[in-house]
């Protein structure tokens, strides 16, 4: 194998109604600001890799994966990297749902991998800091005023709400998880590319839309 040249990626993603309101969101950002346009996805692990990796080996079987994970929204706010600028952050808590996927992808990654898998996420120096759950609206390194304006404008506009739970696009408190993708990640944000799709077995038949 090959020294690493490639960053991969695993992302959360929502479900077709929840992510078209969130695009939107992140869509009306980039505009006003020049910044790049992205699914909306929380990121799980990331991590460099080779370009020959099997993204088949970076995922449990569907069967061993929980059949639904609950997201709930904590607050926006700003943070101190490129790609966690401005971001949803997520209720996080040691016996939830998300932080047992978390431990459980990570675990089975770094065993079929045969090395440590960094915990960095979007941007995070490995090591630093633990799992960080969070959805990202900008992507950018502005000065803070500018992260506080963008934030500003979406409340005014009425893209965020918090009079209730934290509403943001019309998205009211969080959502289920539909589906885990593995992406390459390197280079610009155009060229992201998805290597694989794993839709969750509790939302294969699912009525729920968010």
């Amino acid at each position: 194998m090959g020294k690493p040249s490639h960053r991969i990626s695993v992302w959360l993603v929502p479900p077709p109604k929840a992510s078209q309101a969130l695009e939107a969101v992140i869509a009306s950002v980039a505009s006003r600001y020049k910044s790049p346009k992205f699914q909306p996805h929380i990121t799980l692990l990331s991590f460099p890799a080779t370009p020959d990796i099997d993204p088949n080996a970076l995922l449990p079987p569907r069967a061993q994966l929980p059949s639904t994970v609950p997201i709930t929204f904590q607050e926006v706010c700003t943070g101190k990297t490129y790609f966690q600028s401005v971001l949803i952050e997520l209720e996080k808590r040691e016996d939830s749902v998300l932080q047992a996927l978390y431990n459980q992808v990570k675990t089975f990654t770094q065993k079929n991998r045969g090395d440590p898998v960094s915990s960095a996420i979007e941007g995070t120096p490995s090591g630093t800091k633990p799992f960080y759950p969070h959805l990202s609206l900008y992507y950018g390194e502005p000065p803070m005023e500018v992260k506080e304006e963008i934030i500003d404008a979406l409340a005014v506009e009425g893209a965020i709400s918090i009079s209730g739970p934290l509403t943001v696009g019309g998205v009211e408190g969080g959502f289920h998880v539909s589906e885990i993708w593995v992406v390459r990640t390197e280079g610009p944000v155009e060229g992201w590319e998805v290597l694989q799709r794993v839709k969750l077995e509790g939302m294969e038949h699912s009525p729920q839309e968010v």
